[in-house]
């Protein structure tokens, strides 16, 4: 496992007069100088426990599904060899960055300390002597962990409800669409007409009443939660501590989109004018109801909880650590659905005509009534499982 030493060979070293925490990233070379780095100076049994306490017998229990990537954990974690066709596959992998958090002084720790690497990258975190304070915790969301520390104690009562949480991410929530536009008003009724030299004939025609809105767009899924990583805690030397709580779950479902919301409706038709003839006229024709505002659209299903891809082990130094190491387990639950759009506001009424000699002008009417709220969404479908805590003494 990382170490000082190790850091050192890699370029990363400390003042000794000043030996100030680290934080930065660096380069492996190939597969093989990352198995070097990960060797915690296990025996080939050793490693094949490691191996099959993190990812199970075959690496395919806890989301190893691809060949080449079980093939490579076999090999870095593992006692089991690489094949040539799996380097070759791996090659382009590399350079492979990986965030590194080092401190040589004794650290405590107050509140959450974040280990996660902000593009999911390995992190490595090693660290001397650590003392929890009420309130303090190890995050790494989504990321693998390599913990490496010396001592590990805590001066207080657990103030936090874990030490450290190895989790997974929510799923996305997806933008709500667009509102659809209204279309133009709907049409005029006609003028009216004279039947022959003042004699008034019909009246302004009847506006044409306004067309529905468009209904809104239907809303997406919420997104497949990111699944928590495999995380390797060892503690070398010491824990004065009654417990060591790992608290563990991989990623919720995301919430689902929520749905547009519907367009308003069309604007009714004015009225037809009327028209004077000679001594008299006739009426204008009476604008038309605006239409009714469009359905919303469909909330968005939540998203599915996704699997831990890995487990967690945690290495002690003595056989009756064992037992202070207590797991907290957690399932990540789908997403909810998003909200239903808002039904479209209801069309403007269309004005009425105006009026011929002698006669009135034609009624204005209403704006039509608002649209239907969007259908319901469904939550998702599956709760993803979370990681196994193993405890195990280190040899």
């Amino acid at each position: 496992m990382t170490s000082f030493e190790k850091l050192a060979e890699l370029g990363i070293t400390f003042d000794p007069d000043d030996n100030q925490p680290v934080s930065t990233t660096v380069e492996i070379r190939d597969v093989d100088e990352l198995r070097w780095l990960l060797d915690m100076g296990l025996d080939d049994h050793d490693r094949l426990a490691h191996f099959e306490a993190l990812f199970g017998a075959t690496g395919a229990g806890e989301g190893l599904n691809d060949q080449v990537i079980r093939d490579i954990a076999a090999y870095t974690v593992g006692d089991a060899p690489l094949s040539e066709s799996a380097r070759a596959a791996l090659a382009p992998a590399f350079p492979l960055r990986i965030n590194v958090t080092a401190d040589p002084q004794p650290i405590t720790v107050s509140a959450k300390k974040d280990l996660t690497s902000s593009d999911g990258t390995p992190s490595i975190a090693v660290f001397s002597d650590v003392t929890m304070l009420p309130g303090g915790y190890f995050s790494c969301v989504a990321s693998t962990l390599i913990f490496t520390c010396d001592t590990f104690a805590r001066a207080k009562p657990i103030g936090s409800e874990y030490d450290f949480a190895i989790v997974g991410k929510v799923g996305s929530k997806p933008t709500k669409p667009g509102t659809p536009g209204a279309a133009g008003q709907a049409g005029s009724g006609g003028p009216g007409e004279c039947s022959s030299g003042g004699i008034a004939g019909h009246g302004g025609g009847q506006g044409t009443p306004g067309a529905t809105g468009t209904t809104g767009t239907d809303a997406n899924r919420g997104g497949r939660g990111t699944p928590s990583q495999a995380a390797t805690i060892w503690i070398k030397k010491s824990i004065s501590a009654p417990q060591l709580v790992v608290y563990t779950q991989s990623g919720p479902g995301g919430q689902g989109g929520d749905g547009g919301d519907g367009g308003k409706g069309q604007q009714g038709g004015n009225g037809g004018n009327g028209v004077r003839c000679g001594c008299t006229g006739n009426a204008g024709g009476s604008g038309a109801a605006g239409g009714r505002g469009g359905k919303g659209g469909r909330a968005g299903d939540g998203g599915d909880g996704v699997d831990a891809i890995g487990n967690i082990t945690v290495y002690v130094p003595t056989a009756a650590a064992l037992g202070k190491v207590e797991p907290v387990k957690v399932g990540a639950p789908p997403g909810e659905p998003g909200a239903p759009g808002a039904g479209g506001g209801g069309g403007d009424g269309g004005s009425g005509g105006s009026a011929g000699k002698h006669n009135d002008a034609g009624s204005s009417a209403g704006a039509g009534g608002p649209g239907d709220p969007g259908n319901r969404g469904n939550a998702g479908d599956v709760t993803g499982k979370p990681a196994d805590v193993v405890p195990m003494l280190h040899p």
